[in-house]
């Protein structure tokens, strides 16, 4: 605990992880026909994807399906999430017919 309260490191992990998620729902909103369901406000974003768009990412982009009936997932970043990764799965996302 001591590492990540000296000079707010566990603040700076979070802004990023926050700023990741923001970017994440951003991105899907605008190229994809995914569905956001609620407001970013940390580092989970709701969405509604399709279960072709569950069937091509889940196994390479680990995420967390919920509600499997009407395709509600949990996309959540962290301290060290990039934005590399998240253009690759909104790629894998546009990608699927």
């Amino acid at each position: 605990f001591n590492a990540l309260l000296k000079g707010d490191l566990w603040r700076r992990n979070a802004t990023h992880a926050n700023t990741m998620a923001t970017h994440l729902a951003t991105r899907l909103r605008s190229e994809t026909n995914v569905e956001i369901l609620y407001p970013v406000e940390a580092n989970g974003v709701f969405a509604r994807l399709q279960p072709k768009v569950i069937e091509a990412t889940i196994g390479t982009f680990p995420y967390y399906v919920f509600d499997k009936e009407q395709g509600v997932a949990r996309l959540m970043t962290t301290w060290d999430t990039t934005k590399e990764f998240i253009d690759h799965f909104v790629d894998a996302v546009r990608a699927v017919p």
